[in-house]
């Protein structure tokens, strides 16, 4: 596996001062960093914030004088950023991110305030480990932040916790083969005689009850600093950095948390190592960031990283099919069923190929359920989200992928370098294919008596309205009059993006008509087709449209049509 993804934004402004014990968190599209000692090991507090779209950099006032802390502990909730602890302090300090509100409030926890571990997990905030001291009084409790009564409650744990520690990292994370347990991942750390503890370990939130893992394959080497996060669509836990006594590690792991076993993996182009960065995951939109640290000597950092996750737009969009025919679900569709009722699915299982098809479709009924559904995810999106769930069967899905002649399929199996980036590219590729079958248009858009042939499958990815409306109809209902009054050319011109992520007479009156679209059919605002239309209006605008465009335009907050015209 390879490390894709790594983008640098370039910052400008008030650029955050480089440092280490950093601490971060994310509100609203900006990155929030408090400052921690500097190369001279002073230490000078201050907040600034990051716009992770623009790179723009503000200074954020505080009227407070809080320059002697560091490794302090950082969390969010609601619009408020809340500063727990340091080297020396164990009060809070709250910034209201709206109304720039600042202020100290005494808690009644005296010990785990200095480089202890937060984690947000719903609507409560906990705190794993940490010290009285930068030397002595090392702890290994867990307490729960209550946000009404600003003071810390004690968790009464069971099991086998990590020994008393700090500099540890611990996440969220959930086991799926055991039924969806809640809980955090703890690993790294060193203890009160300075050693760096090894081990992994699991709390389960909902039976306050640790459990220390019997792991497979080779763990990271002990470190203190790291930083890494849990990626929930994967099930996967990362760590990355840390410090090894000299100089930061320059490496990347991850956790298979059903299989329990680690797995180092290729650093891509990642940024260079650090240690006691500001770090951040945005579990909604899949992207890490970490921003400055240290490296060693006197080399400290103040440039700020986005690695992103996410799948491809059109990929989100295509997960609709397979949840929509029921794959994976209580009820899982088999192959055959599903080739009989989805046109998108036979055309990918074909390969160009028809007549392999029963072959393909028997070979398939023979796997276990948890294999066909990755593989019917496989065929609609171009992804596989975990390799590891096929465990056993890994050299009989490779023959499969060779035997019917799906080179991206074996290249994800193998973990080749970008291999989901073809995979993907081969998906859009089959997408305009599919757009000149005619022979397997199943559905009738009618507009204006104009009849409009499409895909039932292909309405069902891309449109959230037409999606509702199939959940409802009769299942052998084959054709729906348009309600919404545009014109056929219009319809005709969506019909074509959604296939080819293109239109190539792009009008300007169909960039009009489906500037209102992109909500009226329930299609996502970051689409593409927000882009095309956006561009027309910019060269061939009209005047007397001008405000009413721009209106809508506003409603949907298309910052780059409002810029441009000054809006």
């Amino acid at each position: 596996m390879n490390a894709e993804g790594w983008k640098r934004i370039e910052l400008k402004g008030d650029i955050p001062k480089e440092g280490w014990g950093l601490r971060g968190c994310l509100l609203n599209d900006k990155f929030y960093v408090f400052t921690g000692r500097q190369m001279d090991y002073s230490s000078n507090f201050e907040l600034r914030s990051i716009d992770v779209k623009t790179g723009d950099c503000e200074q954020i006032e505080l009227n407070l004088n809080l320059d002697s802390r560091y490794v302090y502990s950082v969390f969010s909730h609601k619009d408020t950023i809340y500063l727990f602890g340091g080297s020396t302090e164990a009060n809070i300090l709250k910034h209201n991110t709206v109304t720039k509100k600042t202020e100290l409030v005494n808690t009644n926890l005296q010990e785990c305030f200095f480089d202890a571990t937060v984690i947000n997990y719903k609507e409560s905030v906990y705190i794993f480990g940490g010290a009285q001291t930068q030397g002595g009084g090392y702890t290994n409790k867990i307490h729960k932040f209550n946000f009404e009564s600003d003071e810390w409650v004690e968790l009464e744990t069971k099991g086998d916790p990590p020994s008393p520690r700090v500099s540890a990292i611990i996440v969220k994370a959930c086991r799926s083969n055991i039924g969806k347990q809640n809980g955090f991942i703890c690993f790294g750390g060193k203890n009160e005689n300075g050693e760096r503890e090894q081990g992994t370990y699991f709390f389960d939130i909902e039976k306050n009850i640790w459990e220390t893992y019997e792991i497979n394959g080779t763990p990271p080497h002990v470190r203190t600093g790291h930083s890494g996060f849990y990626h929930e669509r994967t099930e996967k836990f990362y760590i990355m950095d840390g410090w090894n006594g000299n100089s930061p590690f320059q490496d990347l792991h991850t956790f298979d948390i059903d299989q329990r076993s680690w797995e180092k993996i290729k650093t891509g182009n990642k940024p260079e190592p650090r240690v006691s960065s500001a770090y951040f995951w945005d579990n909604e939109n899949e992207k890490y960031y970490i921003f400055g640290g240290y490296v060693s000597g006197s080399k400290y950092l103040n440039d700020f990283w986005c690695w992103d996750l996410s799948l491809p737009l059109i990929v989100k969009e295509l997960n609709e099919l397979p949840r929509y025919y029921g794959v994976g679900s209580a009820d899982q569709i088999d192959p055959e069923d599903l080739i009989e009722e989805s046109s998108f699915f036979k055309f990918r299982v074909s390969n160009g190929k028809t007549n392999n098809q029963e072959k393909l479709i028997d070979t398939m009924s023979n796997f276990s359920n948890t294999t066909q559904t990755l593989l019917m995810y496989y065929f609609y999106t171009g992804i596989i989200n975990n390799i590891s769930l096929f465990k056993e069967n890994l050299d009989s899905i490779k023959k499969f992928a060779k035997n019917f002649e799906f080179p991206h399929l074996l290249n994800i199996l193998n973990q080749e370098e970008n291999c989901f980036t073809k995979s993907v590219d081969k998906l859009k590729t089959d997408l305009i294919k599919f757009y000149d079958e005619e022979s397997s248009k199943d559905f009738t858009i009618i507009v204006d008596e104009v009849e409009i042939l499409v895909h039932k499958d292909i309405l069902i990815a891309f449109s959230e309205l037409y999606r509702d409306m199939f959940y409802t109809i009769d299942e052998e209902e084959n054709t729906v009059k348009e309600a919404s009054k545009r014109k056929p050319k219009s319809i005709k011109a969506l019909i074509e993006f959604f296939y080819t992520r293109d239109i190539i007479d792009m009008e300007f009156d169909i960039a009009v008509d489906l500037l209102d679209a992109v909500q009226y059919y329930g299609l996502n605002i970051n689409s593409p087709i927000t882009s095309l239309n956006i561009k027309k209006l910019k060269t061939t605008m009209d005047l007397k449209l001008k405000d009413s465009i721009l209106k809508k335009a506003k409603d949907l907050n298309l910052t780059e049509l409002l810029d441009y015209y000054n809006y």
